[in-house]
């Protein structure tokens, strides 16, 4: 068994799963990045909030659209 450990940005790590089979979970997550991406990128074309620079009005919002930045400049190899 491998624990999945993922952060949130803030320097902080939690498990965020215990997976058996990591190697179908890998295949399954890499089949699935494609749809993730696309996923990412259209909730950053089309939320209002994505169009501001974070004001601190909502950090969880900000917060959300700075990682999903993040992650979308990671698998362009952009990071």
């Amino acid at each position: 068994m491998v624990a999945v450990v993922g952060g949130s940005g803030s320097g902080k790590s939690t498990v965020v799963a215990h997976v058996e089979d990591v190697n179908g979970a890998n295949a399954r997550l890499i089949a699935a990045a494609p749809d993730l991406a696309e996923a990412v990128r259209e909730l950053l074309a089309t939320h209002p909030a994505a169009y501001r620079e974070p004001r601190k009005i909502d950090n969880r919002t900000d917060n959300a659209i700075r990682i999903a930045r993040a992650a979308i400049a990671k698998a362009e190899g952009a990071s």
